[in-house]
């Protein structure tokens, strides 16, 4: 994938939805990597409240953007550490308060130790599914500000992603701007905005 995506400029303002769509390879998530900083442009800029995405505290960047990519990774632990990022002295109701709002709560109680199970080296232990939930947990954990998720219906059934809208439309009441990678439809319905991306262009 190419590290930048020339002639593209936007902004995404606080507590709206932006769904990119687009063929594949044209870059879609390679901009949501750039926007969760893992990547850099090789060219142009990008600003997170104005300032500079690399001017940011690494540290402090974390605790205001969640990030599902297409594969998910998850580290080994329990589910509930999974959920959190495995930071310190977090509290059980906010790890239930994200996995709720992922529709991940019930499928989570229903596994041999709920929240304390094992998940095993990269989540070995879940099936994709399972993964994406908890991957989408996390995303939402901690109140995020900017929200991206790369293909997070991908292996939902009608009513999961009728569920993932509702969760979406929540977070964005309580402030979160999302920018979503979709091939499907659904998450076009509650879209405030639609990026077309075409060989990394807008």
């Amino acid at each position: 994938r190419r590290p930048i995506l020339s002639g593209l400029a936007f902004r995404c303002r606080p507590a709206e939805i932006v769904v990119v769509v687009g063929p594949t390879g044209a870059g879609k998530s390679t901009l949501l990597r750039m926007a969760a900083a893992l990547e850099r442009p090789s060219g142009g800029e990008i600003r997170l409240d104005r300032a500079l995405l690399e001017n940011w505290d690494p540290d402090q960047l974390g605790r205001y953007i969640g990030y599902l990519p297409q594969d998910v990774e998850l580290l080994a632990g329990t589910v509930a550490e999974a959920i959190s990022g495995f930071e310190e002295n977090v509290r059980d109701e906010d790890i239930i308060a994200a996995a709720t709002l992922a529709g991940a709560h019930d499928m989570i109680q229903a596994l041999p130790g709920g929240y304390q199970t094992q998940i095993g080296s990269d989540g070995n232990r879940l099936s994709g599914g399972q993964r994406q939930r908890i991957g989408l947990a996390r995303a939402f954990f901690g109140n995020r500000k900017l929200i991206l998720l790369d293909e997070p219906n991908a292996n939902l059934d009608p009513d999961g992603e009728a569920a993932l809208c509702a969760a979406i439309l929540s977070a964005k009441a309580r402030g979160a701007t999302f920018l979503i990678v979709t091939h499907r439809p659904r998450l076009l319905t509650i879209a405030d905005y639609v990026l077309l991306l075409r060989d990394g262009m807008q």
